[in-house]
């Protein structure tokens, strides 16, 4: 494979000249791995646009502070979201539906007041999923540039490198 045979070339009186070219293996590889490197882009970057189009908002949960009349979150799975759980199985707490979310209030609330505490609690949860999308799409962009521009550039390198190490095996012309 070393030696191809060369075909369709012409020597100088216009006869066909079969012969042996040699392979550039060093240019080949580039071009291998520039064609794998674009493909790789290519794949990433199907990946990046959905990310960015319809990035995962996950399910928030809020609770409206009766000192303060201000909303908080309420980490997921912390024992503050166990105890309103039980809460809501006992009865004692009702869980309203939102957008992106839950509202958790006293059972006790008048139908005024959980409208209320739900008027104020939507333009809240639109911005905190507004939020949550940008801080997503931020790291979506972070994401591809580590997987889709780093990895293909860190194998060029590894090869460059392998390259010039396997270049200084061979005999220069002080040695022959």
């Amino acid at each position: 494979m070393r030696n191809a045979p060369l075909h369709g070339s012409t020597g100088e009186a216009g006869h066909p000249v079969v012969g042996r070219a040699k392979v550039s293996w060093a240019r080949g590889f580039f071009r291998l791995w520039a064609v794998l490197a674009g493909v790789w882009l290519l794949i990433c970057s199907g990946f990046l646009v959905s990310s960015l189009l319809n990035p995962y908002v996950p399910e928030r949960l809020i609770v409206r502070n009766s000192e303060t009349r201000q909303f908080e979150f309420v980490p997921s799975y912390g024992a503050l979201y166990r105890a309103l759980e039980a809460s809501v199985a006992k009865g004692t707490f009702i869980a309203h539906a939102l957008e992106n979310g839950r509202l958790y209030a006293r059972a006790t609330v008048t139908p005024e007041q959980l409208s209320e505490m739900l008027a104020g609690a939507a333009p809240f949860m639109e911005g905190a999923a507004e939020r949550t999308k940008s801080e997503a799409r931020i790291t979506g962009l972070l994401n591809w540039f580590w997987a889709a521009v780093f990895w293909p550039m860190a194998i060029l390198a590894v090869g460059a490198a392998f390259g010039w190490a396997f270049v200084g095996f061979k005999r220069s012309e002080g040695d022959r």
